[in-house]
This record gives C-alpha cells, structure tokens and sequence, in this order.
C-alpha cells in the first residue's frame, strides 16, 4: 500500500483544530436559541395551568352561594398573613404560614393556617380531605426560580428567593391587598377583630367584577413585585402606610423576560401582560374617584374592581384547640 495515500487517510492536526472550532461556532450559536425555546416552553405551559384556575374558578363560582371566583381558604378569616395570596390552590409549603396542622389562640405566632388542606381549588380537585400528598404539578410554574431578591417587597423566608412553589405550594399568587379600617377593640383583647376592605378579585361575587376580561384574578408571583415598585404606585401612594413606588425596578418574569409576566383574568382566559417601573401603568391622577390611589391599572390589565364597591371582610384571633 502506498504510505502516501495512508497518510491521506488522517486528519491533521489543523484539520481538527477548524472542525473543533466550527462545532464549538454552532454551540455557541444554538445553546441561545435551545435556551429561548425552552423558556418558551415553559411560557405555554404555565399559561396552560393558569387557563386552568380560571376554569376552575369558574367551577366554584357556579356552586358557590355568592358565585365567586376566588373564596376564602377556610381559615382566612382568622389570622392576618394575606388572606388571598397563595391559599386558594396547591400543597403545603415551608414558609410556616403554608404548612398543614392544627391551630390554636395560644400558638398563633407559629399557627400553620393556609396548608393544602381548605384551599378550594384542593377541594375541587382532590375531594373534601386532603393530606398533602396529592400531585400539585398543577400549580407549579415551570419557570419558578423565586422572587427577585435585594428588593423591598420579598418575604425574610430565604426559600421564596429559591421557589415560591417550595415556599408556599403554588408557584401563582392571587388578591392579597386590602384597605385597613380602624380595630374594633383596643390590642391585646382576645375580640380584637379589624375591619379591611378588598377591592380585588378576593372573596368578591361574579356580579361585582367589572371588565372581567380585564380584571386579574391569579398571576405568576413576580408580577406583584414588579406592579409595587413602578412610579406609578408610587406617585399614588398606597394604603396602609406601605412605600410602594419608592424602589422604582424592571422585574424580570419567570420566564426570562423583564416585565413580562403570566395571569389568567376574571373571565378566565390567560395571556401575558406587561408590567415596566415607568410608563406601563396608568398614573392615580387619571382617575376621578374618592380611592383613585387603588386604582391599579394598565391599558391592557386592572387589578381593583373599582367602581364596585369594597368587599368588607374582618381579621381576629384564631378559635381555640
């Protein structure tokens, strides 16, 4: 055999050092678009879930004696963590507040109270009892990888910096906010109770919901980081003292883009809204009405249901053992 054909047969060592680097140019090039297609993916997926606690909110509202889209979860009335956030879908949490077990007036500091067991969209699924086990996937956003730290809305809980799933078994959030009135009796009375008035989705008949094509009902949770820290809110200024608008931020959603974020609205379908620090948001001025500072809106989006009225609920001390 001729020994220069055999040597024809190798490749240089050039030869390989421009095949390595083509290979490594077609990486570099695909692992972006590879990485934008999964986050896509996700995107559609979490919509999908969403579309469905739309549907499932539609469910209860047709049982439900007051026809709502959002009920409270079963001990929402009795202690003052957000009745409304995370308690309406999915499993027991870290964050103490979402764990399962008993109450009492006695332990209310450490009071596990808004667990799987008594959230209603557990109950439509799984039945009246459930023990934590169940398959939550539902309500576990694909794209989950926390809420934004080193910002002034985020839990001291570390675990919500890693997974909202994890903290409080749903990575979605619904109506959380409310407008405090003055305690009925002086602190430290055991029938302490405090009146706040809702002007979301939370606990509100279907009657009561205006533009439910426009009106937020459950939403991934980065969007209500970045709705609170837009100049908008700001310049309104907000109930209960909170400095909303101060930290004026672009929130990147879940799915990798800034201000971007999932929610399924009152009417149930699910879309993608826009939410930027500046320029998204309607500014309160723009509103005639006696709350205008709650009138959180977008052209695209409302989180309140003003002109309907207030829900009035009440906070108190838990039952006893």
């Amino acid at each position: 055999m001729n020994p220069l054909l055999a040597r024809r047969k190798a490749f240089t060592l050039i030869e390989l050092l421009v095949v390595i680097a083509i290979i490594s140019l077609l990486i570099a090039i695909l692992m972006p678009v590879l990485s934008a297609a999964r986050r896509e993916a996700a995107r559609v997926k979490c919509l999908a879930q969403l579309s469905e606690h739309g549907k499932l909110a539609a469910m209860n509202a047709t049982d439900d004696e007051r026809s709502r889209l959002h009920p409270p979860h079963e001990r929402s009335g009795y202690l003052w963590v957000a009745p409304g956030d995370h308690d309406w879908g999915g499993g027991n949490g870290a964050d103490m507040w979402y764990r399962a077990g008993p109450a009492g007036r006695n332990a209310e500091p450490a009071v596990p109270y808004k667990g799987a067991q008594g959230r209603f969209m557990n109950r439509l699924i799984y039945g009246p009892v459930v023990n934590g086990s169940e398959d939550f996937s539902l309500f576990r956003c694909p794209g989950d990888e926390g809420m934004v730290q080193a910002f002034d809305f985020m839990p001291p809980t570390p675990v919500y910096a890693q997974s909202v799933f994890e903290a409080t078994g749903t990575s979605y959030q619904g109506d959380l906010w409310s407008h405090a009135m003055k305690a009925r009796q002086p602190e430290g009375n055991p029938q302490r109770k405090e009146t706040r008035f809702r002007f979301g989705c939370y606990n509100r008949p279907m009657n009561m919901i205006p533009d439910s094509s426009r009106t937020l009902l459950f939403w991934e949770t980065r969007f209500m980081q970045a709705m609170v820290s837009t100049v908008e809110i700001g310049a309104g200024g907000e109930a209960d003292n909170h400095q909303f608008g101060r930290m004026p931020t672009d929130i990147p959603g879940s799915h990798g883009k800034v201000g971007r974020f999932n929610a399924v609205f009152a009417d149930g379908h699910a879309a993608t809204i826009q939410c930027r620090k500046q320029g998204t948001m309607f500014r309160p001025s723009d509103f005639d009405h006696r709350y205008k500072k709650l009138h959180w809106r977008a052209p695209e989006w409302r989180y309140d249901c003003f002109p309907a009225p207030f829900i009035k609920t009440e906070r108190g001390t838990p039952p006893g053992p």
